[in-house]
């Protein structure tokens, strides 16, 4: 999901704070499994507790909307990427607001590696953290990064 100008302004400004540094801009991700694979995952999960407790006890039980949410953000958590002049911040960010809330770790420009591409996401590696990326994201993180950024498939211009 793309953030609007507000919110991108917003969380630049956080970020800036955590770090101290300015950022020249920032791309929200999710670590770990693919954001789709992950609601699969929990849904399917619900489903097997739904049917296990109806053989088990006799009565159907289905886990509530916030027990699957919260087994999606565990297997895929909120992360943001914020682009300095010298590389990359990898900051944690916030399920509810969408503010960057702590630093995970900092990386130069030549640890973001690239990896598979789907219809919605790009995968990247950026140190021990896999990312995936919105598509729509990808055209906010290629200006910032410029020619000292990797050349990387689904960069614009990459």
């Amino acid at each position: 999901m793309s953030l609007s100008k507000r919110q991108r302004d917003k969380a630049r400004t956080k970020a800036g704070e955590l770090l101290g540094v300015p950022v020249a801009t920032i791309v929200p991700a999710r670590s770990g499994v693919h954001p789709l694979g992950s609601a699969a995952i929990a849904a399917g999960g619900a489903i097997a507790v739904a049917v296990a407790t109806a053989v088990i006890f006799g009565t159907v039980m289905f886990p509530g909307v916030v027990v699957i949410i919260v087994a999606v953000h565990a297997m895929s958590p909120h992360r943001m990427i914020a682009v300095c002049d010298q590389g990359f911040a990898l900051l944690k960010r916030s399920g509810f607001n969408g503010r960057p809330s702590a630093v995970v770790g900092l990386f130069g420009f030549d640890q973001l590696v690239p990896g598979a591409v789907t219809s919605s996401h790009a995968r990247y590696h950026l140190g021990p953290e896999e990312l995936w990326i919105p598509k729509a994201e990808l055209a906010n993180l290629s200006p910032a990064v410029g020619p000292a950024g990797p050349s990387v498939p689904g960069f614009v211009g990459g």
